[in-house]
């Protein structure tokens, strides 16, 4: 009975190998093969989101300089503006004085002088234009007087600053 017990036992282990062949290992090749499929499809994605995080970050870059542009040339021609206004309000009350202004450095004097009315202009020349440190804005000195108006950058900060909140100032004035 013994050769039988081991013929039966060699036949079920013959069977358990032909088995095992035939559908473990290749389930086995298959679950490899698909695993590895898998690795290169998330490499593959996260290479394309990557890429695409790449352009985005450019895209955003772009659309803020091109933002710091527009907000840089609105307020280069707000200060002129203000520049013409200032003086044309000076003009209009009537202060009959010698005036010398302070524009920012980026301004061309002659810039400003365009931008005056007539009455204004005659009064102030190029020369009594004087490029200084200000960050934008305009700071007008009535000689006779000995008064100083001050609508420079710095001045509007200081006199905002007062009224906004700690965390908005930090935000705006950063800008």
């Amino acid at each position: 009975m013994k050769e039988n017990e081991t013929t039966g036992k060699d036949k079920i282990q013959k069977i358990c190998d032909i088995l095992k062949k035939e559908t473990i290992d290749p389930a086995k090749q298959e679950a490899k093969e698909i695993i590895e499929n898998a690795n290169m499809q998330a490499l593959e994605i996260i290479n394309i989101s990557k890429r695409d995080a790449a352009k985005l970050i450019e895209e955003a870059k772009k659309t803020q300089e091109e933002e710091k542009k527009i907000f840089k040339a609105s307020l280069d021609l707000a200060a002129k503006k203000g520049i013409d206004a200032f003086v044309m309000a000076i003009g209009k009350e009537g202060i009959d004085s010698d005036l010398t202004a302070s524009v920012a450095k980026e301004i061309n004097p002659k810039d400003v002088i365009h931008l005056l009315v007539s009455q204004a202009a005659k009064k102030l020349t190029e020369k009594d234009i004087v490029l200084s440190d200000i960050a934008g804005g305009v700071k007008v000195k009535i000689k006779d007087m000995q008064l100083t108006l001050d609508v420079s950058a710095e001045a509007i900060k200081d006199l905002l600053a007062g009224y906004i909140r700690k965390d908005f100032q930090d935000i705006i004035f950063k800008v």
